[in-house]
């Protein structure tokens, strides 16, 4: 056999090889941050992004306040619908899986955080092709363990140059 069909055999069977690897799962992000105003209400901004499959879904769903709830989907609102103008079945079926991941990740950075002791409602929900953003507040007031637990950011400082 020539160097040449060795080579073309040898390259021909590792990639073969690597045809046959189980799918990595997917880079994923999150970020949780959470506030707790003077009154004791309890906020929290959750985000996850993740590499999703090719395809043409780039749309806001859950465009404002009407999204769905946490904790056992209680909320203000319907689902929306896929069947939208520009959306095509896969589409919708990918973001629907999307949208069931989030909610699990939520629910636990929630539980494992124990911010959101009771339940929480959503006043904001961002969505494109693989990342999402919900801003909630607590059904419950937070309590002086929460304050402790959950300190707020510092205020950032903002430095003016007077002109003279």
């Amino acid at each position: 056999m020539t160097s040449t069909r060795l080579i073309t055999l040898i390259s021909v069977l590792a990639l073969a090889g690597c045809a046959h690897q189980p799918p990595q799962p997917p880079k994923t992000q999150e970020s949780f941050s959470t506030l707790i105003k003077p009154d004791g209400t309890k906020q929290f901004s959750y985000t996850l992004i993740t590499e999703m499959p090719e395809g043409k879904f780039s749309g806001n769903k859950h465009g404002g306040p009407n999204g769905h709830g946490g904790h056992g989907g209680h909320g203000d609102g319907p689902r929306g619908d896929h069947k939208d103008k520009g959306h095509d079945d896969k589409d919708g079926a990918i973001q629907d899986r999307f949208e069931r991941i989030f909610d699990d990740a939520l629910n636990q950075k929630l539980n494992s955080t124990g911010f959101c002791r009771t339940d929480y409602h959503r006043l904001d929900t961002q969505s494109r092709r693989g990342a999402m953003l919900v801003k909630g507040e607590c059904n419950e007031t937070a309590s002086d363990a929460d304050r402790e637990k959950f300190p707020n950011p510092a205020p950032k400082k903002v430095q003016v140059d007077v002109l003279e």
